[in-house]
C-alpha cells in the first residue's frame, strides 16, 4: 500500500492546477497506477509456479506414492524427497549416489548399484518424514532394485548385478527373510493367466497371494506377446491395435493411444490420485477413472512421469553432463 499511496501524493499534487474537465485523465492515471502495483505483487508467485528441479539417473518412471510425495537424485548426487503439497524437500541422508526407485507408506526404496561393481552399496530404505535411511535387513550389494517397489512388508528387487536377470527375488524388509523366482520355466508358468511373478502382493506379512486381481480370465491370447500391461481389483490393462484397453467383465474401454510393439517392461502405466497416466510417442497420455476424462500433452521424448494429487510430475531430459543425462522436473496440473 505504501507503493500506491505514493503514486497517489504524486498525481494529486500534479492534478491541483489541472482546468475543468479533466477529471477523467485524474482517474484514468490512477487505474495506470493501480494496475502497476497488482502486477508487481503478482510477479513471485508467477515466479513460483515456473519454479523447477534438476535431477539425473531418472529411469522409466519418477519414484513417487501417486498422490504426495517424490523422489529423485539430485545433479550433485544427493537423492531427495518432495512433498508436493507443501513444496518441501528434504534430503535423505546417508544414501549419497543412491538412486529412489519407488514410494509408499511413508518409505522410500533406494537402489544403491550406480559405477563400478567394488562402489556398490546395500540397498536401502529411507523415511519421507525425516530423511533418515537404514540398509535393508539380509540384503546383499548386488541386488538391484532400478524399477523395484516397496510395500508395507516387502520390496521387490530386479535381479542380481551382472546376471541375465532370470530370477526375481522378494525380501522381507522388517525380517531379512526372501523368497527367489525364476521369470522363465516352471515358476513363471505356475502363476494364474494374466499375472506374472512380479505380482505378488507387497503388503502381506506373509507373501504367497497374488495382488488384488478379476475374478474373471482374459480371453486366450490377450495377455501373451506382452499385450497384458497390468492390473487391478476389477479390470486388466491390455495393449491392443495401438490403444490402451481396460478390460472388464463385460465392456472394453479405451483409455488412449499406446505404441505398439516392445515389451511389457518398456510401458510403465502410472496409477494414483483416481488417474491413469503414461507415455507414448511424446505425448503425455491422462485418464480420469471417475469420469473418463481424456487428457494428452506434447512432452519431450524420452520422459518420466509420477502422478500427484495435483497432477503429474513431468522429468523431461534436457542436456548431458559429465555422462549423466539431466531431467527438469515439471508439474503438470490437470
Amino acid at each position: 500500500m505504501s507503493l500506491l499511496g505514493n503514486v497517489m501524493d504524486g498525481v494529486q499534487s500534479q492534478c491541483r492546477d489541472w482546468r475543468r474537465g479533466s477529471r477523467w485523465a485524474m482517474l484514468w492515471v490512477i487505474a495506470v497506477a493501480v494496475l502497476v502495483v497488482l502486477a508487481a505483487g503478482a510477479r513471485p508467485s508467477a515466479a513460483k509456479e515456473a519454479h523447477s528441479e534438476v535431477a539425473i539417473n531418472v529411469g522409466q518412471s519418477v519414484a513417487g506414492d501417486g498422490s504426495r510425495f517424490v523422489s529423485f537424485q539430485r545433479a550433485d548426487g544427493v537423492p531427495v524427497v518432495v512433498d508436493t503439497w507443501t513444496h518441501k524437500t528434504r534430503r535423505i541422508r546417508g544414501a549419497d549416489g543412491c538412486t529412489p526407485a519407488d514410494v509408499a507408506f511413508g518409505r522410500v526404496l533406494l537402489d544403491c548399484t550406480r559405477g563400478w561393481y567394488y562402489e556398490y552399496r546395500r540397498p536401502r530404505i529411507a523415511m519421507v518424514k525425516t530423511g533418515e535411511s537404514h540398509p535393508i535387513p539380509g540384503a546383499r550389494k548386488a541386488e538391484r532394485y532400478d524399477y523395484g517397489e516397496i510395500g508395507r512388508f516387502w520390496v521387490r528387487g530386479d535381479c542380481d548385478a551382472g546376471s541375465p536377470c532370470y530370477w526375481i527375488f522378494y525380501r522381507n524388509f522388517r525380517t531379512g527373510k526372501s523368497r527367489i523366482f525364476s521369470n522363465v520355466g516352471s515358476s513363471a508358468r505356475s502363476v494364474p493367466p494374466g499375472l506374472s511373478v512380479y505380482d505378488f502382493y507387497l503388503n502381506r506379512r506373509h507373501l504367497g497371494k497374488y495382488e488384488p486381481h478379476p475374478a474373471f480370465r482374459l480371453p486366450a491370447g490377450t495377455y501373451e506377446s506382452n499385450n497384458y500391461l497390468g492390473f487391478g481389483p476389477r479390470f486388466y490393462l491390455v495393449r491392443g491395435k495401438g490403444c490402451l484397453f481396460m478390460v472388464r467383465v463385460r465392456s472394453r474401454t479405451c483409455l488412449g493411444s499406446i505404441a505398439s510393439g516392445g515389451w511389457r517392461s518398456d510401458y510403465v502405466i502410472q496409477r494414483g490420485s483416481g488417474r491413469f497416466a503414461w507415455v507414448s510417442g511424446g505425448r503425455l497420455h491422462v485418464f480420469e477413472i471417475k469420469s473418463g476424462r481424456k487428457t494428452v500433452r506434447r512432452i519431450k521424448a524420452g520422459s518420466a512421469i509420477a502422478i500427484v494429487r495435483d497432477g503429474v510430475i513431468v522429468a523431461s531430459p534436457s542436456r548431458l553432463g559429465n555422462n549423466k543425462r539431466r531431467y527438469r522436473l515439471r508439474l503438470f496440473r490437470l
